[in-house]
Formats: C-alpha cells, structure tokens, sequence
C-alpha cells in the first residue's frame, strides 16, 4: 500500500510546515520575554562633581570639622535650625551623612578609593579618581 504524503513546493510535509508556523512566533515571543532577564543591569555612575559639590555647601554652614580617620566630622549651623553634630563616613561602598539626631543620607555610590588629609584648616578628599580640598570655616564665638 503506497502512502501519499501531501508535500509544499519547498519539499516539506504539511506537518513540518505546521510545525514551523506554530514554533516561530512562540520562540520570537519567547526571547522577547527573556531579553530583559539577560541584559546586563544599567549601571547608575556617581556623579563626583555633585558629591563634591555637596560637600562643599556642608562645609560652609558648618562652624567647625575636623577629620578623625577616614571619619570626618562637623557642626552643622543650618539657618533657623539649632546646631546638629554630623559625620561623614564609609559604609562599604558608600559615603553616608549621618546626623545625631538620627538622620542618614547616601552622599556617594560605588566608593572604589576613598581617603581623608588635612593640613591646618585644610581638608583634602580623594574619591576614586578625583580630589578636591575644603577649608573647615571655624567662627569665633566672639
């Protein structure tokens, strides 16, 4: 008994072409579900000139600091607020503001080098691959 198989001009069975047409759009679909889970993660770079930035408008309200360590620590004499004692510190590979009152804020991600100088009045911080200098403005009580 001859088995008649119907076939496409290209020379596919009628099955295979079936199985094709069902199997391309449900692999399509499924890499571009998958894509996103692949991509490698958007990696958020710190900004240092807006760390350094920061820094610097803290040190202008503050009315003394002083580096202890990598630590460095203030008085912070925001207008209309009483003076608060800060510290600015590593916390793995972040640089934090810790307040006394409790507050706690992320100035600095993906901290690779970091490091603390002072000379008199001068403080230096190198943050990765940059280095700025502030002076720590103590005010008289006079």
């Amino acid at each position: 008994m001859k088995r008649h198989v119907l076939r496409a001009e290209s020379g596919m069975t009628l099955l295979e072409l079936s199985f094709v047409l069902w199997i391309s759009p449900l692999l399509l679909l499924a890499i571009l579900t998958l894509t996103p889970l692949v991509r490698p993660p958007e990696v958020n770079r710190m900004n240092e000139e807006l760390f350094f930035h920061t820094v610097e408008r803290l040190m202008w309200r503050s009315t003394m600091c002083e580096r202890v360590g990598d630590e460095i620590r203030g008085m912070d004499v925001n207008p209309g607020e009483m003076a608060e004692k800060w510290r600015l510190v590593r916390v793995q590979d972040q640089l934090r503001l810790k307040k006394e009152q409790g507050g706690e804020l992320t100035y600095a991600r993906d901290v690779k080098q970091y490091t603390v100088t002072s000379t008199a009045e001068i403080l230096s911080i190198q943050l990765n691959d940059s280095k700025r200098s502030f002076r720590c403005v103590k005010t008289d009580s006079s």
